[in-house]
This record gives structure tokens, C-alpha cells and sequence, in this order.
């Protein structure tokens, strides 16, 4: 076990959030009562520059991934937002680099989103929703994807935060950040003699909202295709998630 914030998981090998996993949630709107209290207390915490533990996250390093998690992907996504958030109030770049590492694996659309929020020169303010969505690369069919959804409504809530503070507060805020007074218990599962399989996965999402059949099959197709045919990984993987799940979606609403 080892005490890490979220810059330590970044420059390290980064993070990636699995195929197999749930979308991220901790953000949005419909949570706002759990999510407000959560921030709340992070915010807290890191105005005094005092030490927050967020427990333990589990996971293994992978090759060319990074730090893959079983569990802890809603508060590293949390952290990892508001790191994005308060870098870019703060207009220090130089930071992009570090969480240019953090991606996700769950759906094409949220990796894209990921990498449209590090790539984008926008300034971060109330308007954050409108300006991300009124970007040239923002996909009209990310509105279906709720870890998208969820990331601009966390984004959202940040923003109004940003407005009750002054210049000096932020500052005081982000450099504590940096410092890493926000801090997790990592386990590296695979060093302990844990053997992760793809089941462990399934089994650890079982816990929360359960991944219906379908999207577990998705996961497993979408690693057989990596592993056997890494370069149609791409194409198979729009196609996936732009045509076949949206008649997915489509049919099973039909059965409501």
C-alpha cells in the first residue's frame, strides 16, 4: 500500500478507467445532494491547507495504461475535474501534460471528451457547459453519454464555486492541490498477489449499479479487438458505440 495524490497517479503512468466499468456518476446533477457535501468538505480542507484522505483505491499498472482501477474511479474522475477546473481558473497551463494521462476506456465518446477538455483554450467560467458543447470537436451524440453528462455537470458546479471565491482564495486552493493535500491509499492489486480478471471487474461493479449484460459484452468484445486487431480498434469502436448502441437503446426503450 502507498499513500498517493492525484498528480502522483498522473506522472507516474497515468490513469485509464476500464472498459469494464461504470459510467462516472459522482458528478451529476441527479447526486447533488451526496456530491455538494463531498465538495464541500474537499474545498474545506484544502482552503486551510489541511490533509484529506480519500481511502483506498484498488487497482493494477498495466502497460501503456497506467494505473487501471477496480475501485476508486469516481473519486479520481472528481479529482481529476477539479484539478482541470482550477488549473484553467488559474490560467496555468502547464499543467495539461499530467492530466493529458487520465482517460477513459468505458465508451469512445468520454475518451474524446476527455482529450476535447485538455486540448481546449477555453476559459473556465459559468458559461463552461455551453462553451465545451459549442466546441467544433463536441459531438452532439456525447449528450447520450452519461459520464459526459456527469463531467459537465461536476464542471458546472465547480464553476459557480469559482465565483463565490476571490483571485487569492483559488490560488491558495489550487497550490494546496498541487501540493497534494487531497491524498488516496493505493493498493497495486497485482503486486499483492491478486489475480485481476476481467470477472473481478464485473464483480466489483456489482456492488453499485449493476453493468447489464450488454455492456459487459461490449467491454469483452472491444478487449478481444484490441488484443487480436489493434488497428481496426477505432473504426470497431465507433461503430459500436455511434450505430449499434444506439439501436441498442432504441429497441430496449421499445420494451419499457
Amino acid at each position: 500500500m502507498e499513500k498517493k495524490n492525484i498528480r502522483d497517479f498522473l506522472n507516474s503512468s497515468g490513469i485509464t478507467i476500464p472498459i469494464i466499468q461504470r459510467d462516472y456518476v459522482q458528478g451529476n446533477n441527479a447526486n447533488n445532494e451526496k456530491r455538494d457535501k463531498f465538495l464541500d468538505t474537499i474545498f474545506s480542507k484544502l482552503k486551510k491547507g489541511a490533509a484529506m484522505n480519500l481511502d483506498f483505491v484498488y487497482g493494477r499498472n498495466v502497460a501503456g495504461d497506467g494505473f487501471v482501477p477496480v475501485d476508486g474511479q469516481q473519486r479520481l474522475t472528481t479529482l481529476f475535474l477539479i484539478f482541470f477546473a482550477l488549473a484553467k481558473k488559474c490560467n496555468d497551463d502547464t499543467h495539461m501534460s499530467e492530466l493529458k494521462k487520465f482517460t477513459y476506456k468505458t465508451r469512445i465518446s468520454s475518451q474524446r471528451f476527455c482529450e476535447l477538455l485538455i486540448e481546449s483554450k477555453c476559459n473556465f467560467d459559468l458559461d463552461i457547459r455551453n462553451t465545451l458543447q459549442q466546441n467544433t470537436r463536441y459531438d452532439i451524440s456525447w449528450n447520450n453519454d452519461p459520464t459526459v453528462i456527469s463531467m459537465l455537470d461536476m464542471l458546472e458546479e465547480l464553476a459557480k464555486r469559482f465565483e463565490r471565491e476571490d483571485e487569492e482564495t483559488l490560488k491558495r486552493i489550487y497550490r494546496h492541490l498541487l501540493d497534494g493535500a487531497i491524498s488516496f491509499d493505493s493498493l497495486d492489486m497485482s503486486e499483492d498477489g491478486f489475480t485481476l480478471t476481467d470477472d473481478l471487474y464485473i464483480k466489483m461493479n456489482a456492488r453499485g449499479k449493476q453493468l447489464t449484460d450488454f455492456e459487459n459484452f461490449k467491454a469483452l468484445l472491444i478487449d478481444f479487438i484490441e488484443n487480436k486487431y489493434p488497428e481496426k480498434k477505432e473504426e470497431f469502436c465507433t461503430k459500436l458505440e455511434y450505430d449499434c448502441c444506439l439501436l441498442y437503446t432504441s429497441d430496449a426503450a421499445d420494451d419499457l
